[in-house]
């Protein structure tokens, strides 16, 4: 979200959902963006790290919808995905969806 300011985050995925998938949003969640300076992998192996929040957020925007499945679009990167439960598994040709298809 270069350039843009964080606070707006929760609006725009709101107005993004309304424009993508027709219609409002049932639940909005968002989170700050998140680094570990130095020690990855090893704060759960008793090693030192140092996390802080980033000025970034990410903001979700849900809805249910009929069968199983799971539609993720990323303004970022312009492209949707459709994830099939129960396998969530992302259609052949989508990769940017993995993340997403890992999280459910």
């Amino acid at each position: 979200m270069a350039g843009r300011d964080a606070r707006d985050a929760p609006a725009r995925a709101v107005a993004a959902f309304s424009r993508q998938f027709h219609g409002s949003p049932q639940a909005l969640w968002t989170a700050p963006g998140r680094i570990n300076l130095i020690g990855d992998h090893t704060d759960y192996n008793e090693g030192l790290v140092l996390p802080f929040a980033l000025p970034q957020v990410t903001a979700v925007a849900v809805r249910p919808v009929p069968g199983r499945r799971w539609l993720v679009h990323s303004e970022q990167a312009a492209q949707r995905v459709q994830i099939s439960e129960p396998c969530l598994s992302p259609a052949p040709q989508a990769t940017r969806g993995r993340a997403a298809t890992l999280v459910a």
